[in-house]
């Protein structure tokens, strides 16, 4: 009886620890924002909603996208003392106050600059340093900044110096000159934490202090030196918290603020420095530590969850040391993680639990790629995945179990992939599986009866490789299967009676033989899923309607590839395809239908608001929403109003792809999907929005895409940071605007979305989704509003967003005044002009009645003139004629010129029209060249060793081989020889990858068949030597300067008893790996440093051998450069000591277990990062 309360009370702990373990997933600033250094000293989040973060090389600004980064300018007083930040903290004004290692700042009107309050430094005579370690407002508005070093200053809201505590003021016997903490608590006492792990209590109804000292004689950190307050908080349950350096926490009691050690608290850290603390909406608390991130739930007085980094896992922490904590309006956790950063954790608005394979844990799914899922009478669920078999979980224990392939046991599973599981009536499990056949499991024994296609019987499985499996309301089995149609499966005779496509029956039969899922409807027709349409099935009179997609015809089938079909509550039918989602109306199905009419299908593509056009699953729920699953995450749509919503991975999906046909609903009501990485299980119920309304600003404003700085000389666009901008003035010619924005919601803040309008251009708003930027060119002189609003990242509009006045200036020549002053001016004009001409006209008479006599005696000798200028007109006119005559001739030599240019033309087009020639023969040479690669791959697979030749000589085994390019240099060698029972074994790198390591792989490998082989050697030192002169021979290195050659190992086994082996070992610049059994260590071999080929030495190659006794389940590994030097995305290789590490971690485990895990752990490291070099990793147990 005891023996059972145990192990329940053991179950309720672990329930309660996975539970709470799924509580937190963190998330990491990512490098491409910018932050300017990964010492994160300090973090908040100000009123309008930005995040600021204090770092050992400069203050950052975060907007959820990227950073803006503050640092000192030595020349420049506005800016930070120093780029070292130790404390940020807002007023109630919202202004900012910012805390160096050299001075106290507020930040300046213009939200861009800094200014110093401490002018100089109290220190400067005898250059002693100090640095600003806190700031808080007391209820009164002052400003309190503790410093280390300088004491205890109290400023007012501007700024101005009220008080100064130092070490010449003393209060008792305490001075102020050391300050690592301050704290004002909900009975507005300022507490004071001290470098010597005491405090002081400021009273300000009785302006007195008093100062404690703290005792740590009773408690686990009695022996630790040099510890002091590093923050303080307060709870509803423990009052006022201080954390410390090396010596836990520690609670003061509200009324007597007596000392509370808390031990059941302190007895489990992991690590005894607590850098910072932070108290979340549910008022539970949270402790940074140099090992971890510690959660203690309200009213407990316990660690309940520490979160540490783990590297298999990319929702954890990134380091375990954590030195800044804030939680935020949006109730995000922000960690400051010692060298990487930020981490943060967002509140689950959408809880999607995963179920996904854990590397290194066998209680978990088989493998991540999930194809099928089921839930049986008993409410526990069974996982179909691709290469993991079948995985079942038990809900209640917690327990996953795998059944999975083994090599030639008919009793179990037949095949890795696994496509449907389905609990019949009789609660017998079935599973189907690719070229697996059907398979019925036995509970009891756990073993599989397996039905398989007999080409000799019209009564066996039509096809081995099994898509679905259903039940109909008959209690008949039907089979689907790829390639064979579908079945119809006696339980009793164990007879399949089988349906196929008969083509001459054109609509009238199955659609195509590749089935994928099968489905019976309210009426009991069977909707059947192809690769080549959807069919109908009608029972009654055992006949068929099939219909298929229709490029000429916009509502037919979406797609022939038909992935899911199910029936809502209104006996709709929803069809799921690879091109879409199609609807059919109730009303269309009162009878059987006989042929395809128009308008019978509604089709839903990208364009109505889906995701994705792959549409995988689709469950409804018991809102009337139908959840459908595609390649780009899940969507919920509302059936009513065609709306779709959409979530991501970035909501804590699996990931973005899902698979066709792998969904169920359970009995109470859970959604389940399965991707490529797990599955993910929900309530409806439990999918909420995130409420948060986001404030949106203008962050940069640009005129010719330069970006504009405030500044405080005259005619400057922006005396003031953007941000606080209300309004600008532009000038006529500085119409190219260009306004960056953001809406402050930091959850998924890649999937804001935002819009914007210029009113007074803008007929409408411009909607453009996650785009941030608007450009306007070319406005006209006037008045405009440029309005921007956002979202966050479900859709919840800040309709107020925010609005700048634009004032564009006319030019001086459409201002009014100028105008006015035209008009004047013309007025004035035509006056004075007016007087001036009736004085000119009178003046003008007396003259001409003068001049007209003079006149009459001049016409006579001006006509003697003009004979004289008749002459020389015409004499001009001859020399015009000459001209024209001249001109002629030149056209015609033009004209001759453009006949010869138009001749060259057409040679030019001829020689385009044989480059293009040439280019098409070259493209054709290319695809044959690649062709001949490909099958040079071909032939490099066929001759390296099969699974057979190593099973037959080593217990267990594994090879883990990866090209870079199509073909490998890399290549592996294991060879048997009758005559003495001995079995060689070689790891081989050629020079290069690609085509020439290849090339070097087929020589390397003909080498090695020749000397072992053919001519018997048996020594690995002769094998070395022959293939070095065999490698210099083939490529003639002595008569050219061609350096190639290879690394390699080369091992020679040979068994000395029925449990006992001799391993003889050389080697040409590479390593070996040995591990004895059953507590033995992994020991490094390495051999000599030595290549095959390459230059002759005028010293002779020297190899040389090691002999080693290896027993029965012993271990070795051979392994080329490229697993080690592979790098991830920073650039940074995976490295010998990483991989000897992680041998060591795995090597307890089967063989194909560690070959998975070598698997995982190249690929996490490796992310999107290029395949560096081939990689080839073997292991053998003898």
């Amino acid at each position: 009886m005891k023996l059972l309360q145990n192990s329940i009370l053991l179950m309720a702990i672990l329930l309660s620890i996975r539970v709470i373990g799924q509580h937190k997933s963190f998330k990491h600033i990512p490098e491409s924002a910018g932050l300017s250094n990964k010492i994160a000293k300090d973090i908040f989040r100000d009123t309008k909603g930005f995040l600021w973060i204090a770092t050992q090389n400069g203050l950052n600004r975060y907007d959820g996208y990227e950073m803006k980064v503050f640092k000192n300018a030595e020349t420049d007083v506005s800016t930070l003392s120093s780029n070292d930040i130790n404390v940020i903290f807002e007023d109630s004004r919202q202004h900012l106050w910012v805390g160096t290692i050299t001075n106290i700042h507020k930040i300046g009107k213009d939200g861009e600059s800094f200014d110093r309050l401490l002018k100089r430094s109290p220190f400067e005579d005898n250059n002693f340093e100090f640095e600003i370690t806190s700031i808080i407002e007391d209820k009164n508005k002052n400003i309190w900044v503790g410093t280390s070093g300088a004491g205890l200053y109290v400023f007012n809201l501007d700024g101005n110096q009220i008080k100064h505590y130092f070490k010449e003021q003393k209060e008792g016997n305490f001075n102020f000159v050391h300050i690592t903490a301050l704290f004002e608590d909900q009975n507005n006492n300022i507490w004071i934490g001290h470098k010597d792990l005491s405090y002081t209590i400021f009273n300000p109804r009785k302006k007195s202090f008093k100062h404690n000292k703290i005792s740590l004689a009773s408690t686990r950190f009695r022996n630790n030196t040099g510890s002091y307050i590093t923050s303080f908080v307060e709870t509803a349950d423990k009052g006022v918290i201080a954390s410390t350096l090396n010596s836990g926490i520690l609670a003061f009691e509200s009324k007597t603020n007596n000392i509370n050690y808390l031990k059941g608290i302190n007895k489990g850290l992991y690590h005894p420095t607590v850098k910072d603390m932070a108290v979340d909406e549910e008022k539970n608390l949270w402790l940074g530590t140099s090992d971890g991130l510690h959660f203690i739930p309200k009213y407990k007085n316990r660690v309940q969850k520490v979160y540490k980094s783990d590297d298999l896992n990319s929702n954890s922490l990134s380091d375990n040391a954590v030195l800044s904590l804030y939680y935020d309006q949006q109730n995000i956790l922000w960690c400051g993680v010692w060298g990487r950063g930020i981490d943060y954790a967002e509140p689950n608005f959408k809880k999607f639990e995963t179920f996904k394979r854990e590397p290194m844990k066998t209680n978990s799914l088989n493998n991540d790629m999930v194809q099928t899922i089921m839930e049986d009478h008993e409410e526990n669920l069974w996982f179909g995945t691709s290469g993991g078999g079948v995985t079942y979980y038990n809900i209640d224990n917690d327990v996953y179990e795998h059944f999975t392939p083994q090599k030639g046991n008919k009793e179990k599973l037949q095949s890795w992939s696994v496509f449907s599981i389905f609990e019949d009536s009789d609660n017998d499990i079935w599973v189907g599986s690719y070229l697996g056949g059907l398979s019925l499991l036995d509970r009891e024994t756990k073993t599989f009866k397996t039905f398989k296609n007999d080409p000799h019987s019209d009564y066996s499985l039509p096809n081995d490789d099994v898509r679905d499996i259903f039940e109909d309301s008959n209690n008949q089995l039907w089979i689907a299967t790829n390639g064979g149609g579908i079945a119809k499966f006696d339980k009793y005779s164990e007879t399949f009676e089988v349906y196929k496509r008969e083509e001459a029956k054109g609509q009238e039969t199955l659609a195509s033989n590749w089935v994928l899922n099968i489905m019976e409807d309210s009426r009991g027709w069977l909707w059947i899923g192809t690769y080549g349409g959807v069919s109908i099935y009608y029972p009654d009179t055992d006949t068929f309607i099939s219909f298929n997609h229709n490029d000429k015809d916009q509502n037919s089938l979406a797609h022939n590839w038909v992935y899911s079909i199910v029936e809502d509550r209104n006996n709709t039918i929803w069809i799921g395809t690879a091109g879409g989602l199609n609807k059919i109306d109730a009303k269309y199905l009162d009878k059987e239908i006989e042929s395809y009419k128009k308008d019978f299908m509604t089709k839903y593509t990208e364009e109505n608001g889906l995701s994705n056009n792959a549409i995988n699953g689709i469950i409804e729920d018991e809102e009337d929403y139908l959840w459908i699953s595609s390649n780009m995450g899940l969507s919920k749509f509302n059936k009513e109003k065609k709306i779709f919503t959409h979530y991501s991975k970035d909501d804590g999906l699996q990931g973005n792809e899902f698979i066709p046909m792998a969904y169920c609903k359970t009995a109470e009501g859970k959604l389940i999907f399965g991707g490529r990485n797990g599955a993910n299980a929900f309530f409806t119920s439990d999918i909420n929005v995130n409420p948060f309304k986001p404030n949106v600003f203008l962050t940069n404003f640009s005129l010719f895409n330069k970006e504009i700085f405030p500044s405080s000389e005259e005619n400057s666009v922006l005396v003031q940071s953007i941000i606080n901008t209300e309004s600008i003035t532009l000038l006529y010619d500085q119409n190219v605007l260009t306004f960056d924005f953001v809406a402050l919601n930091m959850i998924s803040s890649d999937n804001n979305t935002y819009a914007y309008k210029m009113e007074g251009f803008d007929k409408e708003w411009n909607h453009v989704n996650s785009k941030r930027e608007a450009v306007y060119t070319n406005l006209d002189p006037g008045d405009y509003i440029f309005m921007v609003k956002g979202t966050n990242n479900d859709g919840v509009w800040n309709e107020d967003g925010r609005n700048l006045l634009i004032t564009i200036q006319p030019p001086y020549w459409q201002t009014w005044w100028f105008r006015t002053l035209i008009f004047i001016v013309l007025l004035v004009s035509i006056l004075g002009g007016y007087k001036w001409r009736v004085r000119a006209y009178k003046e003008a008479q007396r003259v001409l009645e003068e001049t007209v006599q003079e006149r009459t005696f001049e016409l006579a000798d001006k006509n003697n003139d003009l004979l004289t200028i008749n002459e020389e007109v015409q004499q001009q006119a001859e020399e015009l004629e000459m001209q024209r005559d001249h001109l002629a001739e030149t056209n015609n030599l033009i004209s001759d010129q453009n006949r010869n240019l138009k001749d060259k033309n057409e040679e030019i087009s001829s020689l385009v029209g044989q480059l293009q020639g040439a280019n098409s023969e070259i493209s054709l040479k290319n695809k044959h060249i690649t062709d001949s690669i490909r099958y040079a791959k071909t032939m490099q697979q066929a001759i390296l060793p099969l699974d057979d030749s190593f099973e037959s000589i080593f217990a267990n085994h594994f090879v883990l081989f990866k090209p870079k390019d199509i073909v490998s240099g890399d290549f592996y060698w294991v060879s048997t020889r009758n005559k003495d029972g001995k079995t060689f074994v070689a790891s081989v790198d050629c020079t290069g990858h690609g085509v020439p390591g290849a090339f070097m792989s087929m020589v390397g490998m003909a080498l090695l068949n020749k000397i072992v082989n053919e001519n018997g050697e048996s020594n690995p030192i002769k094998i070395l030597e022959k293939l070095d002169e065999g490698i210099r021979e083939a490529l003639r290195q002595d008569e050219s300067k061609n350096r190639d050659g290879m690394d390699l190992s080369i091992v020679c086994i040979e068994q000395t008893s029925p449990t006992e082996y001799d391993l003889l070992f050389s080697s040409a610049k590479s390593v070996m790996y040995i591990f004895k059994a059953p507590k033995g260590k992994i020991q490094r071999i390495t051999g000599d440093r030595i290549s095959i080929g390459g230059l002759r030495r005028k010293k002779k190659k020297q190899f040389s051998v090691q002999k080693f006794s290896l027993k029965r389940g012993d271990r070795f590994y051979l392994t080329t450069d490229g697993y080690v030097d592979q790098c991830d995305e920073s650039r940074k290789k995976f490295g010998t000591i990483k991989f000897e590490k992680i041998l060591e971690q795995t090597v307890k485990y089967s063989l194909d277990s560690q070959y998975q895990m070598l698997q995982d752990i190249l690929k996490i490291h490796q992310g999107n990062a290029e395949q560096r070099d081939d990689i080839t990793v073997m292991g053998f147990e003898v």
